[in-house]
Order: structure tokens, then sequence, then C-alpha cells
């Protein structure tokens, strides 16, 4: 009997482990706050595809002020070293929101696993050409959201 107990313990608590909770983008503390940590993120996400970036993670319906981040691919060239790769099925969830005209770009909501990632000493200079040392084309952007995978994704309203 004691070991059953024991054995149920141990797998509950791999469960939690392995179930991460979501978190709402917009009830983060802060966006370093997390960074270096695998998140289950609700969030609304423009959808681009443009050098690299798969798009950005939007903060500006969130009551206080966050940056938004961009939205990388595991292993792409810039991309910080994560120690995941990008789960197969991600993408095919993304492909309804992807468009082929340069410029073009839909919002999905939904719920996104990944790691965020920031870069220290951020620098972006404006102009006619936003340049920076951060991600995304023109190292325009301090954080990064380095995508895992797609729980789920729909329309926002």
């Amino acid at each position: 009997m004691k070991q059953l107990i024991r054995l149920l313990i141990l797998m509950a608590c791999l469960a939690l482990n392995s179930n991460a909770a979501k978190v709402e983008m917009c009830n983060l503390k802060s966006l370093r706050s997390v960074a270096g940590k695998r998140v289950t993120l609700g969030a609304r996400m423009a959808v681009f595809t443009s050098n690299g970036l798969l798009g950005l993670l939007l903060t500006d319906q969130c009551a206080r002020e966050l940056p938004p981040a961009a939205v990388l691919l595991p292993h792409d060239p810039g991309v910080p070293n994560v120690d995941f790769d990008l789960d197969e099925k991600a993408l095919t969830l993304l492909k309804p929101y992807f468009r082929a005209n340069r410029g073009q770009v839909t919002t999905a909501c939904g719920t996104f696993v990944g790691e965020f990632v920031f870069r220290r000493n951020f620098r972006v200079h404006g102009g006619e050409v936003v340049q920076g040392n951060g991600f995304g084309p023109g190292g325009a952007w301090q954080f990064a959201f380095v995508l895992q995978s797609v729980v789920e994704v729909h329309g926002c309203s």
C-alpha cells in the first residue's frame, strides 16, 4: 500500500511539472522575470513572416505597459540557444494566419509554449530604418519569445 501511495505521489508531481499552468501575457510582472524559463502563455500574436521573424507578441491591450516580443523559431540564425526544437505541428496550426503578400499581418490568439529571451544593454536607433542590437529585423526588439509549440490558436475577436 505504501508503494502505491508513493507511486501516486510521484506521478502527481511529474504531471504538475510537465503541464505548466498557462499565464496570460498581460498578467506577467515583466518579461525579464520569465526570461530563460519555459512558459505556457496565453497571448495575442501579430503573425507575419519576414527575415526569420514569425510575428510579435502584442501587449497593446494590457493594462500595464509591457514591451512587445519578437516571435522566433529555435535554431534559426541569430536566435539564442534553447534546449528544445519546434514542435512539428506548430507551424501547421499557425498556417491559416500566414499571408503570402509581404506587409500583410493577421492577429491570432491562443496558447503558446516557449521561452522568453532578452538582450542586455539593448540599444536601438530610429530614423528612416530602425537599427538595434536586439532581435528580429534590424534588431528592433529587446525581448523575444522562442516558440516551441502551439497548444491552441484561434482568431481574435
